[in-house]
């Protein structure tokens, strides 16, 4: 009697354990990947300082275009508003 309760015992473990292996192991196989091959995924610091270089640099010359803009419109605005017989170009 004892045994059949260690057989049952064992086959109730097996029973669970072996759809739980087969469930986790592509699992544990993609982690085991990423961790041997490093840090492939995430940008290292080097380019990360380049790029937020190259964003700044944009900003700046948006909003140097953007103060360019203004004011070419304001020396259009005011050109029309001086020669009433040319007519608005706005």
């Amino acid at each position: 009697m004892r045994n059949v309760l260690k057989f049952a015992a064992w086959l109730a473990i097996l029973t669970l354990a072996v759809p739980f292996l087969i469930l986790s192991l592509p699992v544990l196989l993609v982690w085991a990947s990423i961790r041997l091959c490093g840090d492939g995924f995430r940008p290292n610091r080097a380019q990360m300082d380049e790029e937020t270089q190259l964003m700044q640099k944009i900003h700046s010359d948006l909003v140097r275009m953007d103060q360019r803009v203004e004011a070419l419109e304001t020396l259009l605005l005011e050109d029309s508003y001086s020669r009433p017989d040319r007519g608005s170009y706005v």
